[in-house]
């Protein structure tokens, strides 16, 4: 019973689902900010957007380094292309 009860109030307290819907709505917001690539993608690896390390997916290889936009999101990762 004092495990319920725990489990109950850790929930109520550190804010479980509002922290994730806090999430979703950051990647919705996110869409055009740029950043730069922290871990090369190909097609997968990080970036950093607004000084948060993000999951980030591209059609081409990315170097790290490079500068690039957000163009959508897809689940956990942004979608970003290279700025030329």
């Amino acid at each position: 019973m004092d495990k319920i009860v725990f489990h109950k109030l850790w929930a109520a307290l550190s804010g479980g689902s509002r922290r994730q819907k806090l999430r979703l709505s950051k990647q919705t917001s996110i869409h055009g900010r740029m950043g730069f690539v922290h871990t090369a993608i190909d097609p997968v690896g990080s970036a950093l957007i607004e000084g948060e390390l993000w999951k980030a997916k591209s059609s081409v290889r990315i170097e790290r380094g490079a500068n690039v936009r957000v163009v959508g999101t897809d689940g956990v990762f942004v979608r970003v292309e290279p700025i030329a």
